[in-house]
């Protein structure tokens, strides 16, 4: 956006036609939801205002694009940072931007190979100058986890622990919860009569948003209680399991 010129010198037109559009603000990433057993990384973010992001020349003159890049560690204690021109989009000025990544499939059932996935966008103008890259969101993938590493979240984080999805299931459902601070974090999963059935996580994690898998196969069909607990934080929620 173009807040002010000064038009004895240079007016707004000529100020964009030198000038590279802002990058891309408020990129997030999550997961689809479940498709043929596998998920996929989603990216959105927020439309660049500037008046010369759409093409003049190319009609129906309502589409802004974006350039998407990837990078990928498999060693998780290397951050990403080889990125890699990934695609195109043209999205509709009145949408919200997204963009799902099929070429990177995430089983639901867990045992995908652990990788970090770091994303960044660039947005092109009309005139085909093309942004700095965005502030990178990541997706971490490790063991039966999935961690979502979103740098333009500029909310302060708080724990919650949320209702899992679906609930009631048969046999997978997954559970996300969000920590506000580094620590020890031990999810456990009892019956009715407060056996222990399951320990999900035990362990250190660092603050985040957090989504696992719990699998009931080999458990009867019944309520259950899944329990977490950090340092800062005490939480215990019902599902229902039914075969």
């Amino acid at each position: 956006k173009i807040y002010k010129t000064d038009y004895s010198i240079m007016n707004e037109d000529s100020i964009l036609a030198v000038t590279p559009p802002s990058r891309p603000m408020s990129l997030l990433s999550k997961l689809t939801d479940c498709e043929n057993n596998f998920q996929y990384p989603m990216l959105y973010w927020k439309h660049n205002m500037e008046p010369d992001m759409i093409n003049p020349a190319v009609p129906p003159f309502d589409k802004k694009s974006y350039k998407i890049y990837k990078a990928i560690s498999k060693d998780l204690g290397i951050a990403p940072s080889q990125y890699q021109y990934l695609t195109t989009v043209s999205i509709d000025k009145d949408s919200i931007p997204y963009f799902i990544d099929y070429s990177e499939a995430i089983k639901c059932g867990g045992n995908t190979p652990v990788k970090a996935i770091r994303y960044a966008v660039t947005a092109v103008d009309g005139r085909g100058w093309e942004s700095v890259k965005s502030d990178f969101t990541s997706i971490i993938v490790n063991e039966n986890s999935v961690i979502f590493d979103n740098f333009n979240n500029l909310q302060p984080l708080v724990y919650e622990l949320k209702q899992n999805y679906p609930n009631p299931f048969n046999p997978e459902t997954k559970i996300k919860f969000t920590l506000a601070q580094n620590g020890n974090v031990k999810i456990t999963v009892y019956n009715l009569l407060g056996e222990k059935v399951s320990t999900l996580i035990d362990g250190y994690r660092v603050k985040g948003e957090y989504s696992i898998k719990f699998n009931g196969t080999g458990l009867a069909s019944g309520i259950y209680f899944y329990h977490i607990e950090t340092p800062g934080f005490i939480q215990t929620r019902k599902m229902v399991l039914i075969k």
